[in-house]
């Protein structure tokens, strides 16, 4: 028997993605959540789209089932085999069908853009709390940056030297 086009379609897509019921069940996900969470290939057991969630995580799918309008968009952090993390962006649309209404979730994995934020954020406190003076200065040597170290060692407040 050849997979369902609608499979087919959905596990090519680079992002992890759920349909989950009125009653936040995970009903199916693509090649990328199970990739990503561990999940297996078929669901064996009912799966509760919030237990993919750490504890600490939003629950973001009520307030979409309870209006009409979803929230474009909401920040979770599934757990990740070895008790990992994946931080990622959800994006949610409510679907109706005959009977019932789903959630048709879309989760992109962020993990590796807030990893290099909270790298450029120390980087900044760094460069910020020295006790060097650093200037950063533009192509045309104009300065666009002084630490305070680099104030006090000038005299000159950066509002005069930028």
């Amino acid at each position: 028997m050849q997979p369902h086009v609608a499979n087919i379609f959905i596990d090519i897509i680079p992002d992890m993605c759920f349909v989950v019921s009125g009653e936040r069940t995970v009903l199916s996900y693509n090649r990328r959540a199970r990739e990503v969470l561990g999940l297996p290939e078929v669901p064996d057991r009912e799966i509760f789209f919030y237990d993919l969630l750490t504890d600490d995580s939003p629950r973001p799918l009520l307030p979409v089932l309870r209006t009409m309008e979803g929230a474009p968009e909401a920040e979770v952090r599934f757990r990740a085999p070895g008790g990992g993390v994946v931080d990622a962006l959800l994006f949610i649309r409510k679907i109706r069908g005959p009977e019932k209404e789903f959630l048709y979730v879309i989760a992109r994995d962020v993990s590796e853009e807030k990893k290099k934020e909270l790298d450029l954020l120390r980087f900044s406190n760094v460069v910020h709390y020295t006790v060097n003076p650093i200037q950063i200065t533009d192509a045309r040597g104009r300065m666009i940056y002084v630490n305070p170290a680099f104030e006090k060692a000038t005299g000159y407040p950066k509002e005069e030297l930028i």
